[in-house]
């Protein structure tokens, strides 16, 4: 084979090998779609078909080399009946408009590596695996050989310099190339799936999830947006940063994220609040990443409510103080030597306990049935006493002389 027709079918797969761009942009494989879109696709293999066809190497007016066979294959063993049947029925229709003697073998060529393409992916064993490097090499040398076997249906005459001319460099590139567009694929699509399973699992976490990209949300999962009062999670897309994070807490915040991007570790987790739409403040537990959004830097927070928790925190540190104050007080009685440092004892800490500006002690004597009243002022730091002698009855309460005593 002379350099020119080498340079043809290099620069015929260097073509063919762009699909892999394309399907970066038209994701050309989704479970469960229906044939509207599995049409489209088709179509859109077709027209890369039709791109590589009309970059061929001639052999002869009439007789052209080109990759379509890989092209059609690939498709039936990747994306199945109906977009291979569209892609083949596009590529079948350009051939026979180029017309010429291998016109019909040519529309054979593509219907043998549609179909073998088709019957490959549902035959082939271990289905929820993609194919390997050797089961792909191995397919391209079987639709290749079948390939070189319709040459023997040119006219007579032509067959022999075709397979001559042909079959060195057709069972030396195209079984390669088959297997490195198969495996650029097989690699795209895992990589699809990953991603996909990876946004199942952030939309259904309990834990809210959101992007800010300078500086500003641009991705936010359905716990986000119960947490910060959103029916859906687009409402928060692009509001800033300085409206979610509450402002006694705003510069730490952007302080901490500055830091974090430039590699500074260990700054999360860490408590703060945030700002509902409607207004109202949630304490939060933040702990935030850097993260690549869309082929740009950005952070990734993930946002805990904490506000159950920081009050059941309250709760337990207010009880706490006053389980410690009731024990000085008990302390301080069982320490007393006389009224007076009961009552000392007492008005030492009641304050502590329960804010109010008048209180009273109460002595009892239970072996002689009856109890004595002390009374205090609070505010002028000063014990009255009553030195009052009642009797013990569960229906009279002793009073003031005031008769008072202030709450608060």
């Amino acid at each position: 084979m002379n350099s020119g027709a080498l340079i043809g079918i290099i620069d015929n797969i260097i073509l063919l090998l762009a699909l892999g761009v394309v399907y970066e942009i038209v994701p050309l494989e989704r479970p469960r779609m229906g044939y509207p879109r599995q049409v489209l696709q088709g179509l859109v293999i077709g027209l890369l078909a039709v791109m590589v066809m009309l970059n061929p190497w001639q052999f002869s007016p009439g007789i052209i080399v080109d990759t379509r066979s890989v092209l059609l294959s690939i498709a039936g063993l990747f994306w199945g009946l109906v977009p291979a049947t569209v892609a083949a029925l596009v590529a079948a229709l350009l051939r026979l408009v180029q017309g010429g003697a291998g016109a019909w073998t040519g529309v054979a060529v593509i219907v043998t590596s549609a179909a073998l393409g088709i019957v490959w992916r549902w035959a082939r064993p271990g289905k929820s695996k993609p194919p390997g490097w050797g089961e792909l090499y191995l397919f391209g040398l079987v639709v290749h050989i079948a390939m070189l076997l319709w040459m023997l249906a040119l006219p007579a005459g032509v067959s022999g310099p075709v397979l001559q001319a042909i079959s060195a460099p057709v069972l030396l590139f195209y079984p390669p190339a088959t297997a490195v567009l198969g495996k650029i694929l097989a690699r795209q699509a895992a990589r699809r799936e990953t991603d996909a399973r990876y946004r199942l699992l952030v939309d259904l976490s309990p834990y809210a999830i959101g992007v800010h990209q300078d500086g500003r949300v641009v991705f936010a999962n359905r716990a986000a947006a119960r947490l910060l009062g959103a029916e859906h999670p687009d409402q928060l897309l692009g509001r800033s940063v300085q409206e979610i994070v509450h402002p006694d807490g705003l510069a730490e915040a952007i302080d901490r994220i500055q830091r974090m991007l430039k590699g500074e570790t260990g700054l999360y987790p860490v408590d703060d609040r945030y700002v509902r739409l409607d207004g109202r403040v949630v304490d939060v537990e933040v702990t935030a990443a850097p993260f690549i959004f869309r082929g740009r830097p950005a952070v990734q927070v993930i946002a805990l409510d904490i506000s159950a928790r920081k009050q059941a925190e309250q709760s337990v540190r207010r009880y706490t103080r006053r389980l410690e104050i009731l024990r000085q007080i008990d302390r301080g009685i069982l320490e007393a030597r006389s009224r007076e440092q009961i009552i000392r004892a007492v008005l030492d800490h009641i304050r502590a306990l329960i804010p109010c500006r008048r209180a009273s002690v109460l002595l009892f004597d239970t072996a002689g049935e009856q109890c004595q009243a002390y009374g205090f002022v609070v505010d002028q730091e000063r014990v009255v006493h009553e030195n009052r002698i009642l009797p013990i009855d569960p229906t009279a309460l002793p009073v003031w002389q005031n008769r008072q005593v202030d709450k608060v």
